[in-house]
């Protein structure tokens, strides 16, 4: 599904002018199916009986219990590895079943996080959360990441308090103990097809009635204006030797002129540094780098490779346009983490595939390759994840 589609139908703009890090929003849809599309029960449990899966990341929560179930009770002897059959006897028994980071899991989820990271910048994951009738497993807490709730199965009542942490990041860690959430200030029930967005901190609780529960916890993992300072900071002092400087001996005494001089120096630096916005880049390379292929069907795609032809039809693989860069008498076309290298001859020709936003037969390509050329340069995108056959 289109990740915009989630807002509708406020619109991404609304979203992100009057809710994002400011207050929390629900959107009632009325329309139980929104979000058939991204994962299904049968979905969860061929991940659960298919892959080896490990605690922390998969775990048992209650908030009716003064801790949580130990992993032992639902891992293999010795291990932190789960056991698929006593992680479900859990839900039995009036547990949560929370299951972080399932985009690396199952691949609707991982393009949806994806899409998520493309539309906003900033790193994403889901976890699940199947919850029993009658349960909680969470007691009132804020976290520190936004999050973005869909409400995949059956319905939950959340709870809004007026006590938290205004944009918590990850250096202020929620603390159980001694917290007051003080009194709610609204509450709701999400059904089939709702969607929630909590900005971090915001104290919050959900639990279910008389149906369980499955929703998807979206968490916008985002990169903070102090991250960006001192990330820059830490890169600029690799060119720079007066940030590698000791700040001066006996610096509480130190001549307030020279002190001031000397911040001013290095502020200004940092100014300039800050100005080329190359720690954004950084940022986003970094994004690009983490991101899981999504080449789905490639396996398929690689198959039916001795069947590719002049008129057989073909489209690029990803909506946006990979890059080119041309290095003397070489071209390198680079998506993500895939970087090919081609003769200078065939820029033309990698440039009307960048272009083409719909299907196209292969002898369409310009002539600067003959025909057998042509179908050596498509199969070879074909195996590499950059195109795909229209029927793919």
């Amino acid at each position: 599904m289109n990740v915009k589609s989630i807002f509708d139908p406020i619109g991404i703009d609304t979203f992100l002018s009057e809710y994002y890090e400011q207050k929390h929003l629900l959107i009632k849809r009325n329309e139980r199916n929104f979000y058939s599309s991204l994962i299904s029960f049968n979905d969860i449990d061929e991940v659960l009986f298919a892959q080896k899966l490990n605690a922390p990341s998969f775990r048992l929560v209650n908030s009716k219990m003064d801790t949580f179930p130990d992993a032992a009770t639902f891992c293999y002897k010795g291990t932190n590895v789960i056991n698929p059959r006593k992680f479900v006897q859990g839900y039995t028994e009036g547990h949560t079943l929370a299951m972080a980071g399932f985009q690396q899991l199952h691949q609707g989820l991982r393009n949806f996080c994806q899409q998520f990271e493309d539309l906003l910048g900033h790193p994403f994951q889901t976890n699940l959360y199947l919850t029993p009738a009658d349960s909680k497993g969470f007691s009132p807490h804020w976290d520190a990441h936004d999050v973005f709730v869909l409400q995949i199965s059956g319905s939950k009542h959340w709870k809004i308090y007026e006590n938290g942490m205004p944009l918590a990041d990850a250096q202020l860690k929620f603390e159980k103990d001694g917290f007051d959430a003080g009194k709610v200030v609204e509450e709701f029930t999400l059904e089939e097809g709702d969607f929630l967005y909590i900005p971090r901190g915001l104290t919050h609780d959900a639990y279910t009635d008389t149906s369980n529960s499955l929703h998807i916890t979206t968490g916008l993992l985002g990169y903070t204006w102090s991250q960006y300072l001192i990330e820059s900071i830490v890169h600029l002092a690799k060119s720079d030797v007066a940030f590698r400087k000791f700040i001066p001996l006996g610096i509480v005494h130190a001549d307030k002129q020279s002190y001031d001089n000397q911040v001013l120096e290095l502020l200004s630096s940092l100014k300039k540094e800050l100005d080329k916005k190359e720690g954004l880049s950084r940022f986003n390379r970094e994004l690009k780098d983490k991101q899981y292929d999504c080449s789905s069907k490639l396996l398929l795609e690689v198959l039916k490779l001795d069947e590719l032809n002049l008129e057989s039809s073909v489209i690029r693989r990803y909506k946006r346009p990979f890059r080119l860069v041309t290095k003397e008498d070489k071209v390198f076309a680079r998506y993500k983490d895939i970087s090919l290298e081609f003769p200078l001859f065939c820029e033309p020709i990698l440039r009307f595939i960048n272009d083409q936003s719909t299907a196209f037969c292969v002898n369409q390509l310009p002539n600067d390759l003959d025909e057998p050329g042509k179908l050596v340069l498509v199969k070879r995108l074909i195996k590499e994840g950059l195109v795909l056959t229209a029927e793919g």
